[in-house]
């Protein structure tokens, strides 16, 4: 089942100006100048079904102000562009035409971007406040925007885009920040072809001269799990691409599909409702997470945008599993929970298949005669977990089943045979 989400969080850096007396005193704002949008299964005008993700960062520093509404228009130029001509999209791509692809978004994308600015400015000149703001850092600019020129910078923005059909999916981009994508969930790649352009506060924008010539792209047939598009406050926030993956992309995935999440209500007793708690508190967690990714790193505005491929029947194992350890922790012998626990491990979750092997043993030991039936269960519940990649499991099986175990079991079973011999001779 897919899943979209996009949050964009104002930078810590700018929170800071914000609260300087002097910017107080005059009621100047830094606003959070990033844009995302995300949307699975989203009808076009043809009645295509396609899903979407996007990120914009509005260019920081003064001679932007408007960044923020440039990247709002970006995101309705091109979703608009994909409700209305997705038919022909997929065409170039049945007959594997991507390059062909990138000219004709890249075309329009530019064109009716700076259609929109251009109504945008017309309908709101440049107010004397937004002239006084600038003409305390770049006091050029204001000369060169009061004779109508370079007006496009204001709204300047980046632009990075995924959308994908049943049959193809396809990324775009302008300037900085990273398109990742991961096929199995434990290993995410950057597929997008770099810009050299893009160097240290550089960055190639909508804004530009020569914008249309400067998108890049990348594509395939073969489905993602799993797609971000973030901003490069995420990406500044980290020491290299391969920390990006494994301190960010990769945790924001398992929150998905591989966390468990004891808070969610205790009522919870079916699958949709598991659904929804967990996804509720995926989203809460990563919300809450951005915001202190910015104080911690880059000090930039955030964005992240996603479209995920979950595993609904293993959120479900995951919660019956938190149940079924709750309830067997209030009652060690409590059925309840040694049944729940059976269901998630019958679902595939690891975690599971340990604890309810580890129980089946321990049960099976509580009798004079060891139960065979609890012992074979405990054998192929704790072998489904270690090639699930459960280590303890190895450890445990060597341990239980073992030479030494087998000793101990033929030590009894010799030992019940010599009773039962005795009794009969009596």
């Amino acid at each position: 089942m897919l899943v979209s989400f996009a949050k964009s969080v104002q930078g810590e850096s700018h929170k800071r100006r914000e609260n300087q007396s002097e910017n107080i005193e005059i009621g100047r704002k830094f606003p959070c100048q990033d844009k995302s949008f995300a949307q699975k299964d989203i009808i076009a005008n043809d009645g295509t079904h396609f899903n979407f993700a996007i990120v914009c960062d509005g260019h920081g520093g003064a001679p932007y102000f408007r960044s923020d509404l440039g990247a709002d228009f970006a995101i309705e130029v091109l979703k608009d562009m994909l409700d209305r001509n997705m038919t022909r999209i997929s065409e170039l791509a049945s007959s594997k035409q991507f390059d062909k692809i990138k000219t004709q978004l890249a075309l329009g994308i530019t064109k009716r971007w700076r259609e929109k600015v251009s109504i945008h400015i017309f309908e709101n000149p440049i107010t004397e406040q937004e002239y006084a703001f600038l003409e305390e850092e770049k006091p050029a600019a204001v000369e060169k925007y009061k004779e109508g020129k370079g007006l496009f910078a204001i709204y300047g923005c980046t632009l990075i885009a995924y959308f994908s059909t049943k049959e193809f999916w396809y990324a775009l981009q302008i300037g900085d920040g990273d398109f990742s994508l991961s096929y199995d969930g434990k290993t995410f790649e950057l597929p997008m072809p770099e810009d050299k352009n893009c160097f240290l506060n550089q960055t190639t924008s909508l804004c530009d001269d020569n914008a249309k010539d400067e998108f890049r792209c990348c594509h395939g047939e073969n489905m993602p799990l799993v797609v971000f598009c973030s901003s490069d406050g995420i990406a500044n926030s980290f020491r290299d691409s391969e920390s990006l993956k494994q301190k960010f992309y990769l945790p924001i995935y398992n929150l998905f599909d591989n966390t468990e999440f004891p808070q969610c209500k205790s009522s919870c007793a079916n699958s949709e409702c598991d659904l929804k708690c967990h996804l509720r508190i995926v989203y809460e967690e990563i919300t809450s997470f951005l915001p202190i990714l910015s104080k911690r790193g880059s000090g930039d505005d955030i964005s992240l945008a996603g479209i995920i491929d979950i595993n609904e029947k293993r959120i479900l194992a995951i919660r019956l599993y938190i149940r079924g350890m709750k309830n067997l922790g209030i009652q060690s012998g409590n059925t309840a929970g040694f049944k729940l626990l059976k269901k998630a491990a019958d679902l595939g979750y690891e975690k599971a298949q340990f604890e309810y092997g580890r129980i089946c043993y321990n049960k099976s030991s509580q009798h004079k005669i060891w139960e065979q039936h609890l012992l074979n269960k405990s054998q192929q519940y704790l072998e489904e977990a270690k090639e699930n990649g459960v280590n303890e499991a190895s450890v445990l099986l060597q341990e239980i089943f073992g030479d030494s175990f087998k000793d101990k079991l033929n030590e009894i079973q010799d030992k019940i045979t010599v009773e039962i011999d005795s009794g009969s001779k009596k």
